[in-house]
């Protein structure tokens, strides 16, 4: 397996574009409208600062002589790349970890389970 050269990964990592670059593009705004400017500068930062791994681990997965065909080039880092990374990070982020439940006991909420609930029922009554 080869790995990208420091000097090849400075080169791709000098393509990459600031945070407020990708926040002004077009490519993010529907993000925007969807998920509030603060969680989608959140999640650029977070895809900018996972790039120089994602390179690295591309450009040794790809192995071999024809590694170069395959690594990541100066296109992949451009804001409308990074906009659909970030994207996809906000998607991850925004699915529910909560599971409906369906309370089937006979008691909920609304009741005043107890003995003190009674004894008011039943001094309200004239009881």
């Amino acid at each position: 397996m080869s790995e990208v050269s420091g000097n090849e990964l400075n080169a791709l990592l000098a393509h990459v574009p600031a945070v407020e670059r990708v926040m002004q593009s077009a490519a993010v705004q529907p993000l925007l409208g969807e998920y509030g400017r603060t969680q989608v500068v959140d999640a650029v930062r977070a895809t900018l600062d996972a790039l120089p791994r994602d390179l690295q681990d591309a450009a040794v997965n790809a192995g071999g002589a024809a590694a170069h065909a395959s690594v990541p080039s100066a296109a992949s880092c451009d804001e409308t790349q990074i906009a659909a990374q970030a994207g996809r990070v906000l998607a991850a982020r925004a699915q529910s970890r909560l599971r409906t439940v369906f309370n089937l006991t006979g008691t909920g909420a609304a009741h005043e389970p107890g003995p003190r609930a009674a004894a008011r029922r039943s001094r309200a009554r004239g009881g």
